[in-house]
């Protein structure tokens, strides 16, 4: 039987030991493997082939796991971003943030005359870390042979980097404490007005119930809708969760949560948050619950300092 932390991936580790924590940086890590960028027709056409190669080549890699390609292209398309030539150390964070992905892998495809060049980087969209890794080859014809060896450099690349390339992971206990240094009575009265619409009917999910768990914490008055009390702050939006990838029995899903905070004595919005995280898991049901508890968790990194002077 596989350790809960395994299952539950870098996500959902509330309430769960601290011992956890270091199994959880184990398991995969969601990555989007972008187009290369290439000049000539030619070259595009075989960076296109190069990167489907790539993607095939590391979707074995028991270190990663990849977000859908069609995926990719719909969320770059839908916020007007090309999916090539965009992505360097100064805009990982927000592409990584739009994908749901910890790490993206990108580059170039060059002839300079006589031999080919295949130019990759490994950026991080948590600490901006790059890393490099190159092969060249004197014909198209190396291309599929090429595309092997440079992703067994990628894989080794990743596996040693990694605790380089991604922020470390707080323990429940550690991020509760840095919220309550922050926090300070009066507390304002809270309503969660969050909502999943991806269902028949609209009806408060997990991201709802993990916010709610985070502030009644802190001491924060939550409202109940039956409450006969008024809120002072009204955190209203809705969430989604989708499926982004699958290897063998692992599944990655990434939540959406769209979030406004209201101050209701004169009804001014203190916060609009859009909030992207993914999650990797043994089920759909734990991918995405997993995903919407994160979600809740970087919501509540925007909220604290909103709530501590509203």
């Amino acid at each position: 039987m596989k350790p809960l932390a395994a299952i539950l991936g870098v996500c959902g580790l509330w309430g769960l030991p601290a011992s956890a924590l270091a199994e959880a940086q184990l398991s995969p890590i969601p990555t989007a493997v972008l187009n290369l960028s290439a000049t000539g027709t030619l070259l595009e056409s075989k960076a296109a082939e190069a990167v489907l190669l790539l993607d095939a080549n590391l979707s074995a890699s028991p270190s990663i796991i990849l977000l859908d390609r069609l995926e990719i292209a719909k969320i770059m398309s839908e916020q007007n971003l090309g999916v090539s030539g965009i992505i360097d150390p100064a805009t990982a964070a927000q592409a990584g943030h739009i994908l749901g992905a910890r790490l993206l892998i990108t580059g170039r495809f060059l002839h300079d005359g006589k031999t080919y060049l295949l130019m990759t980087k490994i950026i991080s969209s948590e600490t901006g870390r790059v890393y490099n890794e190159t092969v060249d080859f004197p014909d198209l014809d190396h291309l599929p042979g090429s595309v092997r060896i440079l992703s067994e450099k990628i894989q080794k690349t990743i596996s040693a980097k990694r605790a380089l390339l991604l922020a470390k992971i707080e323990t429940p206990e550690e991020r509760l404490a840095r919220w309550r240094k922050t926090v300070k009575a009066p507390l304002p009265r809270v309503s969660i007005q969050v909502v999943d619409c991806r269902t028949d009917s609209c009806a408060q999910d997990t991201f709802s119930t993990q916010l709610r768990y985070f502030l009644t914490e802190l001491g924060f008055p939550v409202l109940d809708p039956s409450s006969p009390h008024s809120p002072d702050i009204t955190i209203t939006g809705e969430t989604a969760s989708t499926f982004t990838g699958r290897r063998s029995d692992i599944i990655s899903y990434r939540a959406l949560a769209i979030t406004k905070v209201q101050r209701n004595s004169d009804q001014k919005t203190l916060l609009d948050a859009r909030i992207v995280e993914p999650c990797v898991a043994l089920s759909d049901a734990a991918a995405k619950s997993g995903a919407l508890e994160s979600a809740a968790a970087k919501l509540m990194d925007q909220l604290i300092p909103v709530l501590a002077h509203p």
